[in-house]
């Protein structure tokens, strides 16, 4: 799990990085980016060695979604509206029943 949580770290630092580079415009940012996501996927790899796949994927990407909506509003200004709230909620709600299907198995 440590791996995953590694893994979901990298690819948000990539991600506000990818952001800041404007397009790759900017080199520091743009190294940043490419660094964090080659890590992210070396973890995330390293990961589905204990992790099911699907449950893997599902926190990577939920979690991931959730920290850079957060980054997003807190680092950037974006809007968040009653509709990504939804969007949010409905992820949280997925990676949820995903957990309990694997935990069933």
């Amino acid at each position: 799990m440590a791996e995953l949580l590694f893994a979901i770290s990298a690819e948000q630092a990539g991600t506000l990085a990818l952001k800041a580079s404007e397009g790759f415009t900017q080199a520091q940012p743009s190294a940043i980016a490419v660094i964090g996501y080659i890590l992210s996927f070396y973890f995330f790899g390293r990961s589905m060695r204990a992790l099911p796949m699907g449950l893997a994927y599902a926190l990577w990407s939920g979690l991931g979604m959730l920290i850079a909506t957060a980054a997003g509003i807190l680092c950037f200004c974006e809007q968040f509206t009653p509709v990504s709230a939804l969007g949010v909620l409905m992820v949280i709600a997925g990676v949820c029943v995903l957990n309990l299907g694997s935990e069933a198995a």
